[in-house]
């Protein structure tokens, strides 16, 4: 009786355990269900967030400008072009990189940065880029004019022809070569005519070529603002009766280098630049049709090399007024210089009178020290002198630049050049340590700034540390260097 009712109980359970494991069943396919509407209700909101999101309420207009300021269009520097860097001052045909990254967020962008003719007018170019995505790339820009960065080579002769077509269009240019490519850059620029008519920024460098010269002929270019020729190979000229330029910026340094007849006509064809980086070949033209003096009153920095291939005494400073130069870098060339040749630094300050702050000179022992003292009292704001290798001893200059030792009148004149506070000096003639020492000390005491670092070669930097006093103005940041 008992074992019958245990059996009776147990299937009792098995039968109430299987009714509610379908009820379970049921339950959890209840709430898979629900799960999965819920789910597709969560994405239908974030799509209508989206749908509602601020950008998505913006004007094209609008999207389309904010787009314009994502390419990665860096203006030109000088010498940028790295033979170990990848060309990476324009837009980028990369799917990573603006604006081809663009296209890839929605239907819309895409619209919008296809007809966006700004995204498209800059490119730096790779070199396994095709011809094929060039031509596509320069049709999407529509009528802009075009800024690109190329390095040229063999095998890509094709772009640099099709570039070459658009030349009136060129806007910003860089172009690089090596070695084993100028003859591809020699027919590249031969291809060019000598009118740029939108043409702002020209940017030529080059590493390790030692070909013939070959001629950059700069003819009418009104909108050229900076013009960069680094190689050695390039010769830069002007045509005669040449319409003015608008250059701010001037920087050829080229193995062949300018005639100062040439430099002299393309600093006449360009009243507003600002800075100038060159070297001359000094030769006096008798033909040149301008002997006046040329005014450049916009010319703030100018950094030149000069090189003699004749017996004039010439210089080219004697041809420039420059009232508002700030940084003044003058270099002779050791190859020739005539015997009695004398640059004429001294000549341009006493006439320009400008507020040079910096000047730098390597004289190569043929630039008299007394030309320098006698501009000291012309330069109040001069802040950093280097000199390098000027005839005489710097004796005179280092008293020169001494003023009156504390404790001092008040009513005695104060130290030439107040602002003062970078010295170079370089001499092979020897420097007593006195005189370096009491220069320094005069000038530690200035009201405005004392001297920050002090550059003195051929001084015995023992017998100056010596002094506890020049130990007290390196410890209140004074850097002192002899040897």
């Amino acid at each position: 009786m008992a074992r019958k009712s245990l059996s009776a109980n147990h299937h009792l359970y098995e039968l109430s355990s299987m009714f509610w494991e379908r009820e379970l069943s049921s339950v959890n396919d209840t709430i898979a269900r629900l799960l999965t509407k819920r789910d597709n209700l969560n994405g239908e909101v974030l799509a209508h967030k989206a749908l509602l999101a601020p950008a998505r309420l913006l004007l094209p207009e609008l999207i389309s400008e904010v787009f314009t300021h994502s390419v990665n269009c860096i203006p030109p520097a000088q010498g940028g072009l790295d033979n170990n860097k990848a060309l990476c001052r324009f837009a980028i045909p990369s799917v990573n990189e603006a604006p081809l990254v663009l296209g890839q967020v929605c239907r819309l962008w895409r619209e919008i940065a296809l007809s966006t003719p700004s995204l498209w007018s800059t490119i730096s170019i790779p070199r396994s880029f095709s011809i094929r995505g060039l031509r596509e790339w320069i049709s999407r820009a529509g009528s802009r004019n075009l800024s690109f960065s190329l390095l040229l080579g063999r095998t890509n002769t094709d772009i640099s022809d099709l570039l070459a077509s658009y030349q009136q269009r060129w806007s910003d240019v860089v172009v690089g070569f090596n070695s084993s490519q100028m003859e591809s850059g020699r027919k590249f620029v031969e291809t060019l005519s000598s009118e740029y008519h939108n043409l702002q920024t020209s940017e030529i460098c080059a590493w390790g070529s030692h070909a013939d010269d070959i001629p950059l002929v700069i003819g009418s270019a009104p909108h050229l603002r900076h013009l960069i020729v680094h190689d050695s190979s390039f010769k830069v000229t002007t045509l005669d009766n040449s319409p003015p330029l608008c250059l701010w910026e001037i920087d050829v340094r080229c193995a062949w280098w300018m005639l100062s007849k040439d430099w002299i006509t393309l600093l006449r064809l360009s009243p507003a630049v600002q800075v100038v980086r060159t070297q001359v070949l000094n030769r006096v033209h008798y033909y040149e049709p301008h002997h006046d003096i040329l005014t450049l009153l916009a010319l703030k920095h100018m950094f030149i090399i000069v090189q003699y291939q004749d017996d004039q005494s010439f210089c080219v400073l004697e041809r420039i007024f420059v009232p508002a130069l700030e940084e003044l870098s003058f270099r002779i060339s050791l190859d020739r210089v005539p015997e009695f040749y004398r640059p004429q630094i001294k000549s341009l300050i006493h006439r320009s009178r400008p507020p040079l702050k910096v000047l730098r000179v390597w004289g190569g022992s043929y630039l008299p020290l007394i030309d320098i003292m006698e501009c000291l009292p012309f330069l109040p704001l001069l802040s950093t002198l280097h000199l390098h290798e000027l005839e005489g001893k710097l004796d005179g200059l280092i008293d020169a630049l001494t003023g009156p030792m504390p404790p001092f009148n008040d009513d005695l004149p104060g130290c030439l050049c107040p602002e003062l506070n970078v010295l170079y000096f370089n001499s092979t003639h020897y420097i007593p340590a006195q005189p370096v020492i009491n220069m320094i000390l005069s000038r530690s005491h200035s009201e405005r700034s004392g001297l920050a670092h002090v550059t003195v070669r051929s001084c015995p930097e023992r017998e100056v540390l010596a002094d506890p006093r020049i130990i007290g103005c390196i410890e209140n940041g004074l850097k002192f260097e002899c040897n």
